[in-house]
């Protein structure tokens, strides 16, 4: 048995095979010096690398306007045996696919579509006995001209002869640049409730924004979501916001990991699904990116929405994940602001009086014109 040890500074130490551009998306495949293959996405706001061989993981997360990494260089060690196929075990970082209830294992992914067209970047990766099972996984990344939005979509196909419940998972551990404090993460809870299906979930008081670090809460946390996002952010560094975008069933729900060293995810769990023989589940998550703004109250579309009520205003400040005209934003019974067109990149202030009815402890409800409506959460400690 042959093993080499490495860890990738991101894309120090790699070389270009081929590349295929979608005007300013990119899409190339990479070599490391130890064999392992990469695939580069990139756009001109984001970039990330999927690594088939290592369980299809997606790593390298990077803002480019503010050149701030998301995730920790990718650690991996290459086993090569005669006459087997060659294991490669990674350090937790990044972005993966998981099923809730068994236990993460690092396989081979089999790359099985590269493409770009009509402004769009993407790589399937795929295995027809996910995790050991008599399941086929697919997993697709996606990035898309002008838009700071990795998009990943996942499906499990049950291609054994008996009925298998199956519950998707996203996996994500980051940090955000590693040299620095621990990352926050805000997670938008629901409360009054203490259990989601079979999963006993934490009992908050009220719904709101909990704001949990590894310095203040290092327990395991299952919550019930009054959303369906995590971000995770840090004073003067962008923000980061993993999106459920197909939602994640009635008995879904958010978790948080803490581990020994530096691991701290954000995680999305899908509820189960009974498959018969041959049926099929799938999930789509987004990572969003928002480089001038660091802290959430709400996403609204691809809008994303922080706010703070002082002794007598409502501070709103409001940035987009693409380009667009989000039209016209109303508080009812507060007042009306036109915002008009947004960029990435871009964040936009307003200021409305605060009625003396609305406190700090409430939920704000709003809408944008030409997208619908949002609640802003408050924040809550318990």
């Amino acid at each position: 048995m042959k093993k080499s040890i490495l860890f990738v500074p991101f894309l120090a130490l790699f070389m270009v095979n081929q590349a295929g551009i979608c005007q300013d998306s990119l899409i190339r495949e990479i070599t490391t010096s130890q064999g392992l293959t990469g695939i580069h996405l990139e756009n001109a706001l984001i970039s990330v690398v999927v690594y088939p061989q290592a369980t299809g993981i997606a790593t390298d997360f990077f803002e480019k306007s503010t050149a701030c990494r998301f995730t920790e260089p990718l650690g991996f060690v290459v086993e090569k045996v005669e006459l087997l196929p060659t294991i490669c075990t990674h350090n937790d970082t990044g972005a993966r696919g998981a099923l809730w209830g068994r236990t993460i294992s690092t396989q081979e992914m089999l790359l099985s579509e590269q493409s770009a067209v009509n402004g769009k970047v993407s790589v399937v990766v795929h295995n027809r006995f996910y995790q050991g099972l008599t399941v086929e996984y697919n997993r697709r990344y996606s990035l898309r001209d002008g838009q700071a939005i990795l998009a990943v979509e996942m499906t499990c196909t049950n291609t054994g002869q008996r009925p298998m419940e199956i519950g998707l998972w996203e996996n994500f551990l980051g940090r955000i640049n590693s040299d620095c404090q621990d990352d926050t993460l805000i997670i938008p809870v629901k409360g009054g409730i203490s259990a989601v299906g079979k999963i006993r979930v934490r009992n908050f008081t009220r719904d709101g924004r909990y704001f949990k670090s590894r310095a203040n809460d290092r327990n395991e946390l299952f919550a019930a979501p009054s959303q369906l996002w995590i971000a995770r952010y840090k004073p003067g560094r962008p923000l980061l916001v993993l999106r459920g975008s197909s939602g994640l069933g009635k008995q879904g729900f958010l978790y948080n990991w803490c581990g020994q060293n530096n691991g701290f995810s954000s995680e999305l769990v899908h509820e189960m699904v009974k498959l018969e023989p041959s049926e099929q589940t799938s999930m789509r998550v987004d990572y969003l990116f928002f480089s001038k703004l660091d802290r959430l109250s709400t996403l609204c579309g691809d809008v994303a929405i922080d706010h703070k009520i002082s002794d007598n205003e409502i501070i709103i400040r409001i940035a987009t994940a693409k380009p667009l005209d989000v039209g016209t934003m109303e508080l009812p019974g507060i007042g009306k602001a036109p915002i008009g067109w947004l960029e990435p990149g871009e964040v936009k202030k307003i200021v409305f009086p605060r009625p003396p009815q609305i406190t700090p402890e409430q939920t704000v409800s709003g809408q944008l014109s030409a997208i619908g409506s949002f609640e802003l959460l408050p924040e809550i400690t318990r």
